[in-house]
């Protein structure tokens, strides 16, 4: 196996990065038929979220992202 070059250890690097903050690209990430809250569920179960701490952990998350006010409007719309 040949080593990585730099840019291909940057990359690397930056999905790291990415992953770990949670980043997604505008094109990906956002279901138009769910509701803000159904997204941000949907998310945390595909990370082992469940029952009580998923509830818990959707209203804190949208708490602190400030979008209670819209979280059961469908997504279809939202601004990225």
């Amino acid at each position: 196996m040949s080593p990585r070059t730099r840019s291909q250890r940057g990359a690397a690097d930056s999905l790291t990065t990415r992953r770990a903050i949670g980043v997604l690209p505008h094109s990906a990430g956002i279901y138009p038929q769910l509701t803000a809250r159904e997204n941000v569920a949907y998310f945390g179960e595909l990370h082992g979220l469940g029952g009580h701490a998923l509830r818990r952990r959707v209203d804190e998350l949208l708490f602190e992202l400030e979008i209670g006010a819209f979280a059961d409007r469908r997504a279809k719309g939202f601004s990225q």
